[in-house]
């Protein structure tokens, strides 16, 4: 079977991207990598870089995107986790196999 390779990067869904960004960077010494923005999906994310590790945080004005609904729901936490993995497709077939749920 397919394994994962390493984590390409956490990432976390916010209220309010500004002081999370100033948190990771000003005061855990991150440094700023990119900012990105989903028109469709409704929010405005950034990428901070510690090292080879990545966190991703991703905010949304819109109460009604999935990231808004998130952080009601669960707060400032762990939205997903991005995997590197060498044949996604034999994954995802194992995983399928062993009566994983994926979207």
């Amino acid at each position: 079977m397919a394994k994962v390779t390493s984590i390409n990067h956490v990432a976390f869904a916010v209220k309010e991207l500004k002081p999370a960004l100033e948190n990771a960077i000003d005061v855990l010494g991150g440094e700023m990598m990119m900012e990105f923005e989903s028109v469709e999906d409704r929010y405005k994310g950034a990428c901070v870089r510690f090292g080879d590790s990545i966190m991703s945080f991703i905010a949304s004005d819109d109460p009604d995107s999935f990231i808004s609904k998130h952080v009601e729901k669960y707060g400032n936490s762990v939205q997903h986790i991005g995997l590197e993995i060498g044949d996604i497709e034999a994954y995802v077939a194992g995983l399928e196999a062993k009566g994983v749920r994926l979207d």
